[in-house]
């Protein structure tokens, strides 16, 4: 397990901690704040909502739903929603097989969007630069202000006892550094993502009914995230319930001119192993220019 450099939200502009945070981001491009006001109740009305709302597209076959079934046969079902200045605010694409899931995602998605704002400012207090395509030195809030940003929740659906085995059996290998998602690295700036809950689905009436069940691992930090370190080492990041976690994508290096290196994380989904279908429902914000 890899401890992630964590701070406190609200004492990010105090003392050394605008460097400290510059610090961690250069080293493994993965940081986690505590204490974000009203972010435990949100992140949590947030993901139920969301969960129930794929599960519900998904019977209605709506539209919005994006559906991916990746190699080890795990289904992921995402809800893509562009935010920022690029919002709807008129959107009415969710509203038929999800009612209300407008409302609670606008408070989430506004709560990341400040986070990242907040931390953009805390770069800012530091000696980092970064300039345009044009050389032109801009600070990093208005980096973020001016980005492109694109909301993505992803929900995982474990696949059956059964047909994991079939896909095992259909493939050439198969050992425990298979990944469910493989390695990659994100576009964007940043992705502020939180950590992933998960449900028991059961599908035994005409309408499927989902339940919370526990991450596992210590304080329910098992995520299914794997990230590769800088030194080539793959580790399981301890991601916890209260926490928003921000990686560095791929930006820095593609879109802007920076005085430090900030590396784009790789990263990857190992699924952990359910007896019963399950599904993982997680979000991932990324902010994009």
């Amino acid at each position: 397990a890899f401890e992630v450099p964590t701070f406190d939200y609200e004492t990010l502009s105090t003392g050394n901690t605008p460097n400290d945070v510059l610090d961690a981001l250069k080293k493994d491009g993965i940081i986690s704040f505590t204490n974000v006001p009203s972010y435990a109740q949100v992140r949590h009305a947030y993901l139920d909502s969301a969960a129930a709302c794929a599960v519900s597209a998904q019977e209605a076959n709506a539209e919005f739903l994006l559906h991916k079934r990746l190699s080890d046969g795990t289904n992921r079902y995402t809800i893509s929603t562009p935010s920022g200045q690029e919002a709807n605010p008129n959107a009415t694409a969710t509203h038929a097989a999800c009612p209300g899931y407008s409302t609670v995602y606008n408070e989430f998605s506004s709560l990341l969007e400040l986070v990242v704002l907040n931390v953009a400012t805390t770069l800012d207090a530091t000696n980092f630069t970064t300039k345009d395509g044009y050389g032109q030195t801009v600070s990093s809030r208005k980096l973020m202000t001016d980005a492109v940003r694109l909301d993505h929740f992803h929900a995982y659906e474990a696949p059956s006892v059964r047909e994991r085995r079939l896909t095992s059996a259909a493939t050439s290998t198969s050992n425990e550094d298979d990944l469910t998602l493989e390695l990659h690295e994100d576009d964007g700036m940043f992705i502020v993502f939180a950590t992933p809950a998960f449900y028991k689905v059961s599908s035994d009436g005409p309408k499927s009914t989902f339940e919370p069940v526990s991450a596992g691992g210590q304080d329910d930090s098992e995520s299914g995230l794997i990230i590769q370190r800088r030194d080539g080492q793959r580790v399981r990041p301890v991601l916890k319930p209260d926490q928003v976690t921000l990686m560095v994508g791929t930006g820095y290096n593609r879109w802007v001119a920076t005085s430090e290196q900030l590396p784009a994380v790789m990263h990857g989904v190992r699924m952990p192993r359910w007896r019963r279908r399950s599904r993982s429902a997680c979000c991932a914000r990324g902010s994009a220019r």
